[in-house]
């Protein structure tokens, strides 16, 4: 970055999300919501170039954030152009402790310029000051880090870098956005992206609580992407409401209807029912729905890795049999909500945040058509370069469960468990699975990125490691200077 600074909207509403490691423990469950809030952090900025675009030779935008941002230049959602059409990075800019450092991203967006042009980025809570990071780094305000240069053709070139001049709000259709509770999203609300006229601005001011940290180039290869060769399909959908008796006290599903096979999402969700979808895998991302519904609709997701067996409370079931079993998250509500805008047909999938499922429920308080659900996976963007096979279908079973295990844990720093109120780089587990990672994907740049994550969480006094890096928590009294 080289004239950029930290800015941050100065009506920013500071949080303090409940610390699951302190206190009483909530567990999720489905008496719980996912609370509806006023919108994420957002800037903008307009701009025209000194010379028509034919005497333009390039223009790059290079920027950072503290939280998840997402960028856009006149509507369009920037990120790689490849001959496979564009790529994006996902959950930018990563996981990294925020006292050192925090990672740059640059793109090309040469063909996206006009003769007026308006650029804007949605800034999310992330691992900056969202549950996760358990409040070790203060809750402060999302801030945004950026510039757009443009050089021309006879050599010259101009730069429009973050400032105290650009504008900001707290606004869009994403209300709430938090990685371990999930990503509410109401489409009715104008993205500020496609219409920032409908969106009241404010002159930003500048963010001085990053003094002390540095701006680093993202390492190519540890970018957060969708893995498409590993996206997954519903392999059984069943239609339920309400419960039966089965002799255990919580009984079972009231099962109306259940299919099989591809395209077997595909059905008219009546209120009050709820749908399950098998993946037929754990994975590590986000869901993709394609519906058809009234405009207000409200539909909400909700996840599990795996079914009640029994309805038996004393077996640990949290509901009735074949139900989605939800305790095991914890307090991280892990939900997904999308009101409707009333289209012929919309879709959706969370850009805020990740879950850990095998089963997907949807529901919603009106009628609604489903044409369709993908399960996107997203994982550091390493390259997998071990494969097995042989005529023992359970040893084969082992290896897939191996190879999904480091797709769902190597998400920008290597977790323990990427689906509860966790999500932690936790050493332990690190040491004992690294050895195996780095036989199944070129992991050099991933656990290199992640070492330097470990260093940053050495206490000062004495040098010693802490549990989980990037560091989110310490033993009282610690010194983590």
């Amino acid at each position: 970055m080289k004239k950029g600074i930290f800015i941050c909207d100065p009506d920013q509403t500071r949080r303090e999300p409940s610390n699951p490691w302190q206190g009483i423990k909530v567990y999720n469950s489905f008496d719980l919501e996912l609370p509806q809030r006023e919108g994420i952090a957002t800037f903008k900025k307009t701009f025209s170039p000194k010379a028509p675009k034919k005497e333009i030779k390039s223009a790059k935008v290079r920027a950072t954030a503290l939280g998840i941002f997402d960028m856009y230049i006149n509507g369009n959602r920037i990120g790689e152009k490849t001959e496979n059409g564009m790529i994006y990075d996902e959950l930018k800019p990563g996981w990294t402790d925020y006292r050192f450092r925090v990672f740059e991203f640059e793109y090309d967006i040469t063909s996206f310029i006009k003769t007026e042009n308006t650029f804007v980025s949605t800034v999310s809570a992330g691992w900056w000051n969202g549950g996760i990071s358990c409040g070790f780094y203060g809750f402060k305000k999302n801030a945004f880090c950026g510039e757009i240069e443009i050089v021309y053709k006879d050599g010259t070139s101009e730069i429009f870098a973050s400032d105290s001049s650009w504008e900001s709000a707290i606004c869009g259709p994403v209300l709430t956005a938090d990685i371990w509770d999930g990503e509410y999203y109401d489409s009715r609300i104008p993205h500020p992206a496609l219409s920032p006229e409908s969106h009241a601005w404010q002159i930003c001011e500048e963010f001085s609580d990053f003094s002390d940290g540095r701006i680093e180039i993202m390492p190519a290869s540890d970018r957060i992407r969708a893995k498409t060769y590993a996206e997954r399909r519903p392999i059984s959908a069943v239609v339920h409401r309400g419960s039966v008796k089965n002799g255990n006290p919580l009984g079972k599903i009231r099962i109306i209807s259940k299919k099989v096979g591809g395209g077997c999402e595909s059905v008219l969700l009546k209120r009050g029912q709820r749908i399950i979808l098998d993946m037929g895998q754990n994975m590590v991302g986000v869901p993709e729905i394609t519906v058809r519904a009234s405009k207000g609709t409200k539909i909400t997701g909700v996840f599990a890795e795996f079914l009640n067996d029994s309805g038996d409370e004393a077996r640990g079931n949290d509901g009735p049999e074949g139900s989605l079993y939800i305790k095991n998250y914890r307090s991280a509500l892990s939900r997904m909500v999308y009101v409707a805008s009333g289209k012929k047909s919309e879709t959706y999938s969370p850009k805020n945040t990740f879950y850990g499922f095998r089963y997907l429920e949807l529901s919603a308080d009106a009628n609604i058509r489903i044409f369709g659900v993908r399960g996107i996976v997203l994982g550091s963007d390493m390259r997998e370069t071990a494969g097995f096979e042989c005529d023992n279908p359970e040893i084969n079973k082992l290896w897939s469960n191996i190879i999904w295990g480091m797709r769902g844990n190597y998400l920008s720093v290597p977790t323990d468990c990427p689906q509860r109120d966790e999500r932690l780089g936790w050493t332990g587990d690190t040491q004992v699975f690294c050895g195996a990672g780095s036989y199944l994907a070129d992991v050099r740049a991933f656990l290199g990125k992640w070492l330097l994550d470990l260093s940053d969480s050495q206490c000062g006094y004495d040098g010693a490691y802490c549990d989980v890096a990037p560091r989110v928590f310490t033993k009282p009294g610690a010194n983590t200077a």
